[in-house]
């Protein structure tokens, strides 16, 4: 594993920052890339097989599994528990990119590493257990507040009232 390529800190939606280092731990580049699959993977399958270090967020899930694909080594870390990175007072993307690499570069344990869920896990977990019963109560909700609107107004209902106007219409 010659060389760490750590990534880190994804700025917003658009914008990540890496920093690789060499094997005596000096920074030989620094770069941003965009927050894209694409990109990502443009740039990281050009990098040989590496200890790539990510911070916990939003996009963690599928650029560790991105990464992980490319052959990578993957560490993502536990943002609330990086102290260097949290309780610094300089907040800067690349600034932490760096402070990343080093200590992924020294002990992967003092990132607080976490996995994440496979992709089909975290589809089936926003369903969760009762995703029919809870779809099932929403229809019947928006069907109770038609009805009180219907009751309400005295209007007549019509479910096919548009589609006899569209064949009327192209008669």
């Amino acid at each position: 594993m010659g060389t760490s390529s750590p990534l880190v800190r994804i700025s917003g939606i658009r914008w990540s920052f890496y920093c690789v280092l060499d094997e005596s731990g000096k920074v030989i580049l620094e770069e941003r890339l965009a927050t894209r699959p694409e990109a990502m993977k443009q740039t990281f399958a050009k990098i040989p097989r590496s200890r790539i270090a990510l911070e916990t967020g939003t996009h963690s899930p599928w650029i560790s599994r991105l990464l992980t694909q490319l052959g990578h080594e993957v560490i993502v870390a536990h943002a609330q528990k990086v102290d260097l990175i949290t309780k610094s007072t300089r907040k800067d993307d690349r600034h932490d990119a760096k402070n990343l690499a080093r200590l992924a570069r020294i002990d992967p344990e003092l990132l607080g590493p976490v996995r994440h869920r496979s992709a089909q896990a975290q589809l089936a977990e926003r369903g969760g257990k009762n995703a029919k019963k809870r779809a099932v109560v929403a229809v019947a909700r928006k069907l109770a507040i038609l009805l009180h609107r219907l009751w309400v107004s005295g209007e007549v209902y019509e479910p096919l009232r548009n589609s006899q106007k569209a064949i009327s219409a192209a008669a």
